[in-house]
């Protein structure tokens, strides 16, 4: 590649102070790391710092001396290279489903430690025509089958593929250039997993049409038709959805019901992802089922993804779930400041007393609290389950639905952002 290639191809390197290579020893990988090395010596100015991240995942015993060898080409190139390695659980079923979610959060966690803002996999054009076949065979909607972004999120973290558009036979003669060996992992070749076996019908699909870059082209189409559904859903967002300081959303029912089914299903599985304990998984088959019902029935409650899903005759309402998962019980220092159950930022000043706990107001809190105060509002008994408040010996000190306010505890509503839900990783797809 010429050093306007490299320019082009990482580009959207630009704007992270530091960038994570994920890589594993294989051809993509590696070249993910030789060129963006390159890229670094040919762009000149304000650019991110690259540090290698190595997963050794356990699965076989040569992993231990693949990921030395990652990181021995890594220094070789001036960059620092971090193993991190992962205990394989036995009994396990889904082997590499469960190895790629470790290794994200493995990798996510490292990432941070190290100061990186993004990270950046060498996945191919190959990889991207795999994926649509995959989710094509399992029914997903637009968002599936638009697959992998160049640009997603991961929990936090911008999540970078720059080398989707080149193809595996392109990267490997890039390594061959340059003398660089890479790892063959037996797994790639192994029909008990999905992408080899689609990968051995490669010339029956290819008889009928469905090669790689018919492929690529329709994800990269439907991405364009998935960002232009989001627009639409973040249009309907501002116009009906209130979110109350407690941390609960309200929308009028009428208003929903006159979106199109698309949109309805994106809205409610927007606030599914910012509210509730499911941001890595939602079926769209559970939205959609929701979602019909809403039409039909007159009032309805549902539960979904840490969710509570209250429809009246005129308002739906989505309410953190209580019950099945009991909320938190934080310890507060003097001066700090918690995350409290993703959704509230809480904070106690340094020149308070003592410590508080965080947690929810009980029945048995509330009628020892009114024992003895008054309150200047009504009391709405659903928000008390799922809202902080803030206690010292079981006395209650603090709380946002009540109002109460003896100690200067305060409470500050930060749901994750949405739009994090949306893309490949977290996403409404596969069935």
């Amino acid at each position: 590649m010429s050093n306007d290639d490299l320019r082009q191809v990482f580009a959207d390197y630009a704007g992270f102070s530091r960038v994570a290579l994920a890589v594993s020893g294989g051809s993509d990988s590696l070249a993910l790391m030789h060129l963006s090395s390159a890229w670094a010596h040919a762009t000149t100015g304000t650019k991110a710092d690259l540090i290698v991240l190595t997963v050794d995942h356990g699965l076989r015993a040569a992993a231990a001396d693949e990921v030395k060898t990652v990181a021995a080409a890594a220094r070789t190139l001036g960059l620092p290279c971090h193993i991190l390695t992962r205990t394989a659980p036995e009994g396990r079923t889904a082997i590499q489903a469960d190895s790629r979610a470790d290794r994200y959060r493995m990798l996510c966690a490292a990432a941070r430690e190290h100061g990186a803002d993004a990270i950046a996999t060498g996945h191919t054009a190959e990889d991207q025509a795999e994926t649509v076949l995959m989710r094509l065979a399992r029914g997903s909607g637009v968002d599936g089958l638009a697959a992998m972004a160049p640009v997603s999120r991961i929990e936090d973290l911008a999540l970078l593929r720059p080398l989707l558009n080149q193809s595996k036979h392109s990267l490997q003669a890039v390594l061959q250039e340059l003398g660089v060996n890479w790892i063959e992992d037996p797994s790639n070749a192994d029909p008990a997993y999905e992408r080899p076996r689609l990968r051995s019908a490669g010339l029956t699909l290819a008889a009928a049409g469905l090669t790689r870059d018919p492929l690529v082209l329709s994800a990269r189409r439907l991405g364009r038709a998935r960002a232009a559904l989001e627009a639409a859903r973040d249009q309907a967002n501002r116009a009906l959805v209130t979110l109350q300081p407690d941390g609960w959303v309200s929308l009028p029912r009428a208003g929903f019901e006159a979106l199109p089914e698309e949109i309805r299903i994106r809205l409610l599985g927007y606030w599914l992802a910012a509210m509730g304990t499911s941001q890595n998984y939602q079926r769209l088959s559970a939205q959609e089922k929701i979602v019909a019902d809403i039409t039909a029935e007159e009032t309805m409650v549902t539960t979904l993804s840490g969710c509570t899903i209250i429809v009246s005759d005129h308002s739906i309402s989505i309410t953190r779930e209580v019950g099945r998962v009991g909320l938190p019980r934080m310890d507060l220092r003097p001066g700090q400041t918690i995350v409290w159950d993703r959704r509230f930022k809480v904070h106690l000043p340094a020149h308070a007393t003592s410590g508080v706990q965080i947690r929810t107001v009980l029945q048995a809190d509330l009628k020892a609290f009114l024992r003895h105060n008054s309150l200047d509002r009504k009391i709405n008994y659903r928000c008390l389950e799922f809202s902080p408040a803030a206690f010292r010996d079981d006395e209650l000190l603090a709380s946002l639905s009540l109002g109460v306010r003896i100690e200067p505890v305060t409470f500050e509503l930060v749901l994750p952002d949405p739009k994090s839900a949306s893309g490949d990783v977290t996403q409404l797809v596969d069935d």
